[in-house]
């Protein structure tokens, strides 16, 4: 899977985002030219901060779609919370922008930690631990669906029956040469 990061003078760069979002990020920040000790992170065009840096041992790919275009952001670590400020030359002094960029941070600060985004991730960016029984479905009635659509018969997951291949044995049986 790969994402096009935009930064600078409208440039853009094809990455590979099936990595751990620490590396992806350090090969953003060395390919695009960002000095080594300046933080980068990742929004969609839209502004929306894609928080990469705050997993950074979990896979950019779970938190990117495939061919998803990218503005590379600088971040300064303000008294509260951080600055983002984008380094596409054109969106630079685009206050709507600007603005979503940083006002979606302040409402993920304020956000209720129960609240769930699309992703599992709630919104101050915490993986959400769901219990076993929290399943949309229980899966022996999944397959029980399936099943009745496959076969028209149901019955529980002890009761399905799998097509096992017959085993081909040697001929153990020494046969008699005649000299």
């Amino acid at each position: 899977m790969f994402v096009t990061v935009r930064y600078g003078e409208n440039q853009t760069k094809i990455f590979n985002a099936d990595c751990k979002n620490e590396i992806l990020l350090e090969n953003i920040k060395m390919q695009c030219d960002c000095p080594h000790n300046e933080a980068v992170e990742v929004s969609d065009e839209h502004g929306v901060v894609k928080n990469l840096r705050n997993f950074p041992t979990e896979y950019g790919s779970d938190f990117l779609k495939g061919r998803e275009t990218l503005v590379l952001l600088t971040v300064q670590n303000g008294a509260d919370k951080p600055v983002f400020t984008p380094l596409l030359a054109s969106l630079r002094n685009d206050p709507d922008f600007n603005d979503t960029l940083n006002r979606e941070m302040e409402l993920d600060l304020e956000a209720d930690h129960n609240v769930s985004s699309p992703r599992g991730i709630n919104n101050n960016n915490k993986r959400q631990q769901h219990p076993p029984g929290d399943l949309v479905a229980d899966n022996e009635d999944v397959l029980n669906r399936s099943l009745r659509g496959k076969s028209g018969r149901t019955g529980s997951s002890s009761s399905v029956q799998h097509a096992k291949k017959p085993l081909h044995r040697r001929n153990t049986k020494t046969s008699t040469h005649r000299k």
